[in-house]
């Protein structure tokens, strides 16, 4: 069988007969393997070995390129593209090799490419259930987020201690106790939930795990001790109490420090949590 005239199996990895409409090992679909990657290509191609990749992945991803148009040429497990396409191709195996599609940077990819990788990423990608993929909030955004649920919850608050006090008795120390505690009991249950925030609501940001679902109750439990225990122990009575409340300031910004001084942008407690804040208001819940 002369190399010129055969087609290829990616699930098998093997040459096919050019005249053969399907594998006929296992009935997958076939591709062209060109004997000169010259053929289709202009002189100056860029050169990806595929081999690291799953033989589904890389049916997949062949798939993909078809549908983008982009001129490609495949010899066993080397992927030749004109260097033209150098880019997109670079940024789209950045962006679908990605465990949970954070590190595709937006910031540096121009607006054509980004909807070209949103999309291919999408549909390649079984980490990304939604329209785009996964996309790290700035921390601008965060903190901004934060701001908005701290008011949120304190209008709340004040609502509903303004209801306690229609009353002639004393309000119940446990009924005190609860409405205080009120924002951070609401942001750790929203968080375990859907992964958000009165705030990252707003501002469509949302928290996730390294699967790209909603966090769930211990992570969103750990992210919440971490971020807010200077907080908790304000409640407590005496120079501990009185500690707690002049520290608070210093860790809220160190904290905020640590997430930017971090590559993938994940706080000291997304990183004890696992947790990261990307792009989008609804976080996807693992089936079953």
């Amino acid at each position: 069988m002369s190399e010129s005239n055969t087609s290829w199996c990616w699930r098998c990895d093997l040459p096919q007969n050019a005249e053969a409409s399907a594998c006929e090992r296992c009935g997958g679909e076939l591709h062209s393997a060109p004997s000169s990657k010259e053929s289709r290509l202009p002189a100056r191609v860029l050169e990806i070995d595929l081999s690291g990749m799953e033989p589904e992945e890389r049916e997949m991803f062949l798939l993909f390129l078809d549908g983008a148009d982009i001129e490609h040429q495949i010899q066993g497990l080397l992927l030749s593209v004109s260097s033209e396409d150098e880019q997109r191709i670079k940024d789209l195996l950045e962006t679908v090799t990605s465990d949970t599609l954070v590190d595709f940077d937006p910031t540096q990819a121009s607006s054509e490419s980004l909807d070209w990788a949103r999309e291919m990423a999408s549909k390649m990608h079984p980490a990304s259930t939604s329209v785009d993929p996964l996309l790290l909030a700035p921390t601008a955004q965060r903190v901004l987020a934060a701001v908005i649920s701290y008011v949120a919850w304190w209008m709340l608050m004040v609502l509903l201690f303004a209801l306690l006090t229609l009353s002639p008795e004393a309000p119940p120390y446990g009924a005190v106790l609860a409405i205080s505690l009120l924002p951070l009991l609401g942001d750790t249950w929203l968080t375990a939930w859907n992964g958000t925030t009165p705030g990252k609501f707003v501002l469509g940001i949302r928290v996730v795990n390294s699967r790209g679902f909603a966090p769930g109750w211990r992570s969103s439990i750990i992210r919440t001790l971490v971020m807010m225990w200077p907080v908790m122990l304000a409640y407590w009575p005496g120079p501990l109490g009185q500690l707690a409340v002049a520290i608070t300031p210093a860790w809220l910004l160190l904290l905020v420090v640590s997430i930017i001084r971090d590559p993938e942008s994940q706080g000291l407690h997304d990183r004890l949590a696992g947790t990261r804040v990307v792009l989008g208001r609804h976080a996807e819940h693992p089936v079953g």
